[in-house]
C-alpha cells in the first residue's frame, strides 16, 4: 500500500447516512421482478406493506425511508404519449400518493426519518406548505422534502392545462422562487411562540404574532398567512437530486442531502461532489454540512455463492423492455426507433428530461450505446454490490474513501427479502467497522437531529439561506420585518 493510500485510510471514518429507497408503485431496480415468488411489492396498496417497510428499516437503524415520486407515466417509449408499455411491464404505474402512508409508518416507529418527493409544479406552494407542515407535525419532526422540478413532458399535459413544462433553466428559477415562498410560509408567517393555548384567557393563538406573506414574483403570487403553526423542525430536511449546472447551483445553495448518481457512474459522482462542495462554500455554507448519497442495490448472501445465486435468480426475471422504457423517459429519446444493436448516443432530445442523468448514462457507455447495452448496463448495476456482508462492506468502504461519499440510498431488488438482508447481513458489518451507528444518536429525535447526530439541532444551521427567514420569539413584528427588508427578502 502506498503512503498516500495509507494517509487516506487513516482519516476518521464517516458515519454513513443510509436510506431505504422505495416508491409508491412496483419499484425495483429490476423491472419485471414483481413476478418473483418472494416479491411483495404488489401489496403496496395495503398499509401492512408500508408498516412492515418502516419497522424493518428502523430495526436496521437506517436514517430514513426515502420515497421517490414521479406524477406521470413513462410514455416516451413507443410513443409519444403512450403509457401502454410501462403499464404492461409494471413501471411507475399504478402509483399511490406517497405522502399518505407516512402517518401509518410514523405510528409504528420512533426515530426513522421520511424523505418524500414533492414537485414544484404539482400544486401551489401554499398547499404544499400545509402538506409539509402536517407531515412534520404528525411525525414529530421526522420529515424531509426532496425538491424536484418535474422533467417529464407528460407532467405538462396532465397538470398544466395541456401545456409544456418550462425550459430546463427556467424550471430551476421557478423552483427557487417556489422554495422561497415555502420558506416564508413555514418560517416567517408565525412567530415561533404564536401558539400560546392560554386557557385562562381563552386565547389559543396570539394573532399579533401572525403575519401575512405577500409575494409578487415572476411565477407565483400570494397574499395571506400560513394556515399551520410552526413545525417541530422549523423546516423539513431539504433533499435534492440534480447534476445539471442549474441543479448543482440550486443544491449547493439549499440542500442538506444531495443524490449524485449511482454505483455505475462513481467518477462523475465524485466530480459532482467536489464541485458542489465548492459551490456551497461560495454561498457561505459549510461544504461538509451537505451529505452526498449515491444509489446502490446490494444483493447479499451469507456466502459468496449464495449472493451470486440470488443475483442470477433475480436477474432472470428482468424484462428487457423495462430498461428501454426508463431510459426513453429520462432522456426524451424513443429507443423503439433503433435496432437492438444499433449505436446511438449523440441524440439528446429537445425535451431532454434529466440532462445530468442522461449524460451520465451515455458517459458510462463511452458516449455511444445501444439498446442492448442499456439493458446490460442496468443488469450490471445490480451486480456492483453482490456478495457477503464483508465483501459488500469492503466495496462500500472503498467508494467512500475514493469519492467522498457520505451515504447510500439502498434499493431493494425483491421486497422484503432484500431489505431484510441489508438489515441482517450488511448493517452489522458496517457497524463493526465503525461506518454506521449501533443506535440512533438522538432516539425519538427529529430527522435533522439524527442526520447531524446532535440533539437540539432540529433547525436549519445558521449558514443556511433558510435560517434568515425565521421569526424568533425575541423579535417584534417591526424588528423582524425590518430585518427582512435589510436582507432583501420581505
Amino acid at each position: 500500500m502506498t503512503e498516500t493510500k495509507k494517509q487516506k485510510l487513516s482519516k476518521p471514518k464517516k458515519t454513513l447516512v443510509l436510506n431505504a429507497f422505495t416508491n409508491g408503485t412496483l419499484y425495483s431496480q429490476i423491472p419485471g421482478i414483481w413476478r418473483h415468488p418472494n416479491d411483495k411489492t404488489s401489496t403496496h396498496t395495503e398499509l401492512s406493506y408500508w408498516t412492515q417497510l418502516a419497522k424493518t428499516a428502523e430495526r436496521g437503524k437506517l436514517n430514513s425511508i426515502f420515497i421517490a415520486d414521479t406524477l406521470t407515466y413513462f410514455d416516451v417509449y413507443k410513443g409519444p404519449n403512450n403509457p401502454g408499455p410501462s403499464l404492461e411491464v409494471g413501471i411507475n404505474a399504478p402509483k399511490l400518493d406517497p405522502s399518505i402512508p407516512i402517518s401509518a409508518m410514523a405510528s409504528v416507529t420512533e426515530s426513522i426519518g421520511f424523505g418524500i418527493t414533492f414537485s414544484t409544479v404539482s400544486e401551489h406552494p401554499y398547499l404544499l406548505a400545509r402538506r409539509l407542515a402536517t407531515l412534520d407535525h404528525l411525525t414529530q419532526g421526522r420529515l424531509g422534502w426532496n425538491i424536484v422540478a418535474s422533467y417529464l413532458p407528460s407532467v405538462g399535459r396532465q397538470l398544466l392545462n395541456g401545456g409544456e413544462l418550462l425550459a430546463h433553466e427556467d424550471r430551476y428559477a421557478q423552483t427557487q422562487e417556489y422554495l422561497e415562498i415555502v420558506y416564508k410560509l413555514l418560517l416567517s408567517s408565525w412567530r415561533e411562540d404564536a401558539l400560546i393555548k392560554d386557557k385562562s384567557r381563552g386565547v389559543y393563538v396570539d394573532s399579533s404574532r401572525v403575519r401575512n406573506i405577500e409575494h409578487d414574483g415572476k411565477f407565483f403570487k400570494l397574499n395571506g398567512a400560513s394556515i399551520t403553526s410552526i413545525i417541530p423542525q422549523g423546516f423539513p430536511v431539504i433533499i435534492q437530486a440534480g447534476t445539471s449546472k442549474q441543479g448543482k447551483e440550486f443544491a449547493a445553495k439549499n440542500a442538506e442531502i444531495i443524490f449524485v448518481g449511482s454505483g455505475n457512474n462513481l467518477s462523475q459522482s465524485g466530480e459532482s461532489i467536489k464541485e458542489i462542495r465548492q459551490l456551497a462554500q461560495n454561498y457561505g455554507r459549510d461544504p461538509y454540512s451537505i451529505k452526498f448519497l449515491v444509489s446502490a442495490a446490494p444483493i447479499l448472501g451469507k456466502t459468496h455463492q449464495e449472493a451470486i445465486d440470488k443475483w442470477e435468480d433475480y436477474s432472470s426475471y428482468a424484462n428487457p423492455e423495462g430498461s428501454q422504457i426508463m431510459f426513453s423517459s429520462q432522456s426524451g429519446i424513443n429507443l423503439d426507433k433503433y435496432e437492438w444493436d444499433e449505436p446511438f448516443g449523440q441524440e439528446v432530445g429537445k425535451n431532454n428530461a434529466s440532462i445530468g442523468l442522461t449524460k451520465n448514462t451515455l458517459n458510462s457507455t463511452t458516449k455511444t450505446t445501444s439498446r442492448r447495452k442499456i439493458f446490460e448496463n442496468s443488469k450490471e448495476y445490480t451486480k456492483l454490490l453482490v456478495g457477503t456482508g464483508e465483501e459488500v462492506a469492503n466495496i462500500i468502504e472503498e467508494w467512500v474513501e475514493l469519492y467522498d461519499i457520505d451515504g447510500f440510498n439502498f434499493s431493494q431488488s425483491v421486497f422484503p427479502e432484500s431489505l431484510e438482508d441489508i438489515v441482517e447481513i450488511l448493517i452489522p458489518e458496517l457497524q463493526k467497522r465503525g461506518l454506521f451507528w449501533y443506535d440512533y444518536p438522538v432516539p425519538n429525535g427529529t430527522f435533522r437531529e439524527n442526520l447531524y447526530q446532535q440533539k437540539d439541532h432540529s433547525f436549519l444551521p445558521k449558514d443556511h439561506p433558510g435560517y434568515q427567514y425565521r421569526w424568533t420569539k425575541d423579535e417584534s413584528r417591526e424588528d423582524f420585518e425590518n430585518k427582512l427588508k435589510d436582507e432583501g427578502i420581505l
